[in-house]
């Protein structure tokens, strides 16, 4: 490495120097002073790349490597690089090449499979996560056609269908037991529902039919929204009754949140008249004592 002399940068004063490779012509500057041994690498500003880095860009251009990878491989800006490539015909490259975005994403996409050819799609998309992106909007069945197949799942273990219908069966019975405890707040019961409370939704939504007594119990305790909200109307008619409030039926319907009263007024009725029922006994018990 040939080195100039050593100069004096007026504004900053600091020294600066010049530094040119007699092999490929690569010249630059570096503005001191160093402040630790990892300064001696660093550049200030680039004057020539030289001719043996022109060569290579004109040989990897050539070959279809996008701008970034272009900026990768030959540790230049992109500008750089783009301003390389379009130099006019009497220039030094004499490269004439118009930038194609798509073009230039397929082919880093392709490089990023020759890096790491191990790789799964979903791997490689964590990797170059927007580039992926950008393929699947703009290029989705070249991506498909130019990606590593996915691993098919294989399973060497067979499942006791038998043996877990019976436990989940004990899992589902105690949940929906739960729910439907008079003393709890009322909550749907459906297959989702009790799915999540036992932590095995998916299999209860897309495996049912593999579990018959579980699937038996199930359909004798789901609830449609009708008869979910009249359970919702017996637990407000409870709770009413022992704070004491006044049971008339508007009273319920909005304290039970119920909007479509039509369809509840017989249910409420016959609530309220077995409620009545069960205090004019408990006073003619009372009296008779």
């Amino acid at each position: 490495m040939k080195t100039y002399l050593l100069l004096y940068a007026r504004k900053q004063k600091s020294p600066s120097e010049t530094f040119e490779c007699p092999k490929c012509g690569f010249i630059y500057t570096r503005r001191g002073p160093d402040q630790n041994e990892d300064d001696k690498f660093r550049r200030t500003r680039v004057k020539s790349y030289g001719s043996l880095w022109e060569s290579k860009l004109q040989e990897f251009s050539q070959r279809g490597f996008g701008l970034r990878e272009l900026s990768r491989k030959l540790g230049a800006d992109p500008n750089t690089i783009k301003r390389f490539l379009n130099v006019d015909k009497n220039g030094k490259l004499n490269i004439e090449q118009k930038i194609n975005p798509l073009k230039e994403d397929r082919q880093i996409w392709l490089s990023l499979q020759r890096k790491h050819p191990q790789k799964t799609i979903k791997q490689l998309r964590k990797v170059e996560k927007a580039l992926y992106m950008r393929l699947y909007r703009n290029d989705k069945e070249w991506l498909k056609a130019n990606s590593p197949n996915p691993l098919k799942r294989t399973s060497t273990t067979r499942i006791d269908w038998k043996k877990r219908d019976e436990e989940v069966l004990e899992q589902v019975t105690k949940v929906v037991g739960d729910l439907l405890n008079p003393e709890n707040k009322p909550v749907r019961i459906t297959i989702s529902k009790v799915g999540y409370l036992i932590g095995k939704r998916a299999l209860l939504e897309k495996k049912l039919d593999k579990l018959p007594k579980t699937k038996g119990f199930l359909n004798g305790k789901v609830e449609t929204i009708e008869l979910f909200q009249q359970r919702r109307i017996a637990y407000t008619i409870e709770q009413m009754r022992r704070n004491g409030d006044e049971l008339v039926l508007w009273k319920v319907l909005r304290k039970a949140g119920i909007k479509n009263e039509e369809n509840h007024n017989e249910f409420i009725e016959a609530r309220l008249a077995t409620y009545e029922e069960e205090v004019d006994k408990g006073i003619e018990d009372i009296t008779n004592a």
